[in-house]
C-alpha cells in the first residue's frame, strides 16, 4: 500500500485564485521524474483533501428557486391581522413562481453575497406583477462589525399618490396616438390594413378621442398598451356624450361599451364563431352563457355597455353594468356551453337591485331618454379603483354641458356590508393589470349619425414605475409630457419598447396572467376565477349570500392621508415547499437568504421614520452561504470507471468531497472520508504511471470552479485482497 500526495502549487498561504494558472485549484497535472510502478489488480481511494473554497456561493438549479404571495395571509398554527384566511381558495393571489438568473435552468451561477443580493431584488422586481411594486423593490445586505450577516428586503408599502380630479393630478397621464392597439384585427395590427378607428391625442388637449367616422359592419375594439391603471384612485374617465347624442331613429343607433381589462397579447383560434382575430384570452369564447352581447366579442373585466336595442332584459339605451365571471352552472345559453364550464362569461349585474346604488329600488338609467337628479343628461362614466374594489360613477353634464360643473353619482361602488351579488369582483392577480377598452359598433347607425366617437378625459396610469421624467433610453419604455400630460412610448430602433404587447422590452411591464398564457399555463389563472369568493356566477352565489371574505381595501399610516397602504395585503416569500400557500413546489431558498427556520416568511412588519409605510424583513439568521453545489474529485488517466447516471456517462469520479469540515463553510477546508471507498482499477497488468490528472467538479461534470489558491489531494493505493471493503465501483446518481 502507498500514499500519493498531490497539489496544484508549493504555497498552502497562497488562496488567490490562479486562473491564469495551468496549475488551476480544480485542475492540475503533477509530474513525476521517475516511473511509479502500480501493481496488478490495484485499488485506489481518496484518503483526504485540503481545498479553499473562495467565499462565492455556486447556485445550482436546486436553489434558484422560491415564490412570492401578495394578498391577504393564509392562517398558520395562529391567526392574526394578516393570517385572516383559512385557506388560499378563500385569497384573490396566486403563489408566484420567482427563478433567480436568466440563464439555462440546469446552468451553475457563482456569485457573493453582494451579487446575490441584487439578483435578489431584481428577481423581486421582475416578477412581483403587481404594478403597484414593480422596479420598487430593494434588497439591502446587513452589516454587523463589518460582518456580513444577511438581507433586508424592502417593500415600499405606499401605494402611489394621485389626487384623481384635484389638481396636482399625479400620475394623470393620457395615452399618446401610437398606443391604441387594434382589438377585432390583426390585419390592422399587422398594419396591412388600416383601422376603421382613430385616436387622436392632440398635444395640450388632455384627452383622447375614439372615432369611428364611417359605418362599420364589424364592432370597432381599441385597447392601449399603456401602463396599467393605478391600485390608489386610479381613474378612467370616459366621455361618451359622442356615442348617443345624435341617437338616430329607433333601431337605427349606436352600440358601445367602455371599460378595463386585463392585458390580453393573444387572439382567438380561426372556427371560433365570431371570435377569429379578437384580442382575446385564449380561455375566452365571448358566447359563453345565456348573458353575452353579440356586439361585444372583446373581454372585458369591467364595463359598461348600451345597446341599440332590446338586449337580455334590457331596453334600447338602457345602461348595463357588465362584469367576466366564470361560467359555474349558466349552461343553458342558446348556443351549447357545456364545454365552456368554469371559463369566462359576461354577465351583468343589476345595479337598481344595489343598495349601495345611487339607482338602487329605481328605474334602470337610460342614457337616451333620460336626466340625471340635477336635470341634466349623463355626460362621462368614470372607473375608479382603490385597492381591490372597483367602483363606476355617472357624471352628469351638470348646466354647462361639459361636465365641468356635473353632479357624480354612484352606479357601483363596493360595501363590505352588502351580499355578494351585490357587489362586483374584487381585483384578483388575474386582473392586477388593467387597462383602457373602447368598443363602438355603428353598423345599423343612419349613415348620417355614423360618426361616432368615445373621449378618453383622464387616466391614472402608474407610470411612475415605468418611466424616466424625460426622453432617456434607459430601461424606461414610456415618455411623459407633463405640459400635455400625455405619454409615448420610446422608441428603439424604431420599434415602439415595451408595454403588454411586448412584454418585458427595455424596461416594458410583465402581467402574472399574460405570461402565463404566453407559456401556455392558463390552469392557476382559472384556478383564481373559479374561487367561489370570485367566482360570481357560482352556485354559492345565491340572493343573500354574504361576501365570505372582504375585499382588500387602503388605509392610511399615523392618520397621513399621502401614507396609503393596503389594508390587509403583504408580501410573503415561500422559501421551502408549503401547505399553506400551495403550489410551492422545488421552493428551496431559506438558507441561503438566511431564513433557517422559516420556510414562510410572512412577518413583513412597517419600518421607521421615512420607511414608516414600507413592508421591511430582515434575515433571522446568518445565511450560510455554502456552495449548494457538491464538487467530486476525478482521476483521468488511471483504469477506474464509474457511473455518473445524473449525467448517463461513465466518469473517472473517485469521490465525493462534502460542503463543509463541521468548522468552516468556506476558507479552507480539511477533509477526510470516515469510510474510505476503494475502486477496482481493472488493472489486469502492472500500470506505469508518470503523471498524475486531477480535476474536481460538479455533479454535471463541470470545473468546481468555486476552488482558489491550493489544493492538495492525498489518494491511497492497495493492491485488492479478499478482506478489502468498499471495492464496487462508485455510481453517482443525481
Amino acid at each position: 500500500m502507498s500514499l500519493i500526495v498531490l497539489s496544484n502549487q508549493s504555497s498552502e498561504e497562497d488562496i488567490v485564485g490562479t486562473d491564469d494558472s495551468i496549475y488551476k485549484p480544480y485542475n492540475f497535472r503533477n509530474a513525476i521524474s521517475s516511473t511509479v510502478k502500480i501493481p496488478k489488480n490495484a485499488q485506489i481511494a481518496l484518503q483526504s483533501a485540503k481545498i479553499n473554497l473562495d467565499g462565492s456561493i455556486i447556485i445550482g438549479n436546486d436553489s434558484k428557486l422560491f415564490y412570492l404571495y401578495i394578498g391577504q395571509g393564509i392562517r398558520g398554527s395562529l391567526g392574526d391581522n394578516f393570517n385572516r384566511l383559512d385557506s388560499i381558495e378563500e385569497s384573490t393571489g396566486f403563489p408566484i413562481q420567482c427563478r433567480l438568473y436568466d440563464q439555462d435552468e440546469s446552468e451553475n451561477i457563482k456569485v457573493n453575497p453582494y451579487e446575490l443580493g441584487r439578483e435578489l431584488e431584481k428577481t423581486l422586481n421582475r416578477f412581483v406583477y403587481n404594478p403597484q411594486y414593480t422596479n420598487t423593490i430593494t434588497v439591502s445586505q446587513l452589516i454587523a462589525n463589518d460582518i456580513f450577516s444577511g438581507y433586508t428586503i424592502n417593500f415600499p408599502g405606499q401605494i402611489s399618490a394621485n389626487d384623481g380630479r384635484n389638481p396636482p393630478k399625479l400620475n394623470n397621464a393620457l395615452p399618446s396616438t401610437d398606443m391604441a392597439v387594434d382589438g377585432s384585427y390583426q390585419s390592422v395590427r399587422d398594419g396591412r390594413v388600416p383601422a376603421g378607428w382613430t385616436y387622436g391625442n392632440p398635444p395640450g388637449v388632455g384627452s383622447g378621442t375614439v372615432t369611428v367616422a364611417l359605418n362599420q359592419n364589424r364592432t370597432q375594439h381599441v385597447t392601449f398598451n399603456c401602463p396599467p391603471i393605478a391600485h390608489k384612485r386610479g381613474v378612467v374617465k370616459y366621455d361618451v356624450t359622442g356615442a348617443y347624442e345624435v341617437a338616430g331613429a329607433a333601431n337605427t343607433q349606436c352600440n358601445f361599451a367602455v371599460g378595463l381589462s386585463r392585458s390580453v397579447n393573444t387572439q382567438q383560434a380561426l372556427g371560433v364563431v365570431g371570435g377569429a382575430n379578437q384580442l382575446n384570452p385564449p380561455y375566452y369564447v365571448y358566447y359563453n352563457g345565456t348573458g353575452y352581447l353579440p356586439w361585444v366579442k372583446g373581454y372585458l373585466d369591467f364595463g359598461v355597455c348600451v345597446n341599440d336595442r332590446v338586449r337580455r332584459g334590457y331596453a334600447a339605451g338602457e345602461l348595463m353594468l357588465v362584469q367576466s365571471v366564470v361560467n359555474s352552472r349558466d349552461i343553458n345559453g342558446p348556443i351549447a356551453t357545456r364545454n365552456l364550464i368554469n371559463l369566462p362569461k359576461l354577465q351583468n349585474l343589476d345595479y337598481t337591485q344595489c343598495p349601495q346604488s345611487h339607482f338602487h329600488n329605481a328605474a334602470r338609467f337610460n342614457v337616451w331618454n333620460d336626466n340625471l337628479d340635477d336635470g341634466t343628461p349623463l355626460h362621462s362614466i368614470e372607473f375608479r379603483v382603490s385597492g381591490e374594489a372597483l367602483s363606476v360613477f355617472l357624471l352628469s353634464a351638470g348646466q354647462a354641458g361639459d361636465g365641468s360643473d356635473g353632479t357624480y353619482y354612484t352606479l357601483i361602488e363596493y360595501d363590505a356590508t352588502q351580499q355578494a351579488e351585490h357587489n362586483l369582483k374584487p381585483i384578483s392577480q388575474d386582473c392586477w393589470s388593467l387597462y383602457p377598452h373602447v368598443m363602438i359598433q355603428n353598423r345599423n347607425t343612419v349613415p348620417a349619425s355614423a360618426n361616432k366617437r368615445i373621449v378618453i378625459e383622464e387616466y391614472t396610469g402608474i407610470y411612475g414605475n415605468f418611466v424616466e421624467l424625460n426622453t432617456g433610453i434607459g430601461n424606461d419604455w414610456v415618455t411623459y409630457d407633463s405640459i400635455s400630460e400625455t405619454m409615448d412610448l420610446v422608441q428603439h430602433n424604431g420599434i415602439p419598447a415595451g408595454g403588454w404587447r411586448i412584454p418585458g422590452d427595455k424596461g416594458g411591464y410583465y402581467s402574472w396572467e399574460a405570461e402565463l398564457i404566453i407559456r401556455g399555463e392558463s390552469g392557476p389563472i382559472l384556478d383564481i376565477m373559479n374561487r367561489a369568493f370570485i367566482d360570481r356566477g357560482s352556485t354559492i352565489y345565491t340572493a343573500l349570500a354574504p361576501n365570505p371574505v372582504a375585499y382588500d381595501d387602503l388605509t392610511s399610516i399615523g392618520g397621513d392621508l399621502t401614507k396609503t397602504v393596503w389594508r390587509y395585503n403583504k408580501p410573503v416569500l415561500i422559501l421551502q415547499e408549503s401547505n399553506r400557500y400551495y403550489p410551492s413546489q422545488n421552493a428551496n431558498f431559506k438558507r441561503l437568504l438566511g431564513f433557517e427556520n422559516t420556510p414562510v416568511v410572512d412577518f413583513f412588519q412597517f419600518g421607521e421614520g421615512q420607511q414608516d409605510a414600507d413592508y421591511i424583513v430582515s434575515s433571522t439568521s446568518t445565511p450560510r452561504l455554502v456552495s449548494s453545489k457538491s464538487i467530486f474529485v476525478r482521476i483521468h488517466n488511471f483504469t477506474q470507471e464509474s457511473v455518473n447516471a445524473f449525467q448517463g456517462n461513465v466518469s473517472k469520479i473517485i469521490a465525493h468531497l462534502p460542503r463543509f469540515d463541521g468548522t468552516n463553510v468556506s476558507g479552507p477546508l480539511y477533509l477526510e472520508p470516515n469510510n474510505m471507498v476503494y475502486m477496482d482499477l481493472n488493472n489486469s497488468e502492472e500500470l506505469n504511471i508518470s503523471s498524475f490528472d486531477i480535476s474536481l467538479c460538479y455533479v454535471d461534470e463541470s470545473y468546481a470552479d468555486s476552488l482558489v489558491g491550493t489544493t492538495i489531494i492525498v489518494l491511497h493505493v492497495k493492491q485488492k485482497d479478499d478482506t478489502s471493503v468498499g471495492a464496487l465501483d462508485n455510481v453517482i446518481a443525481g
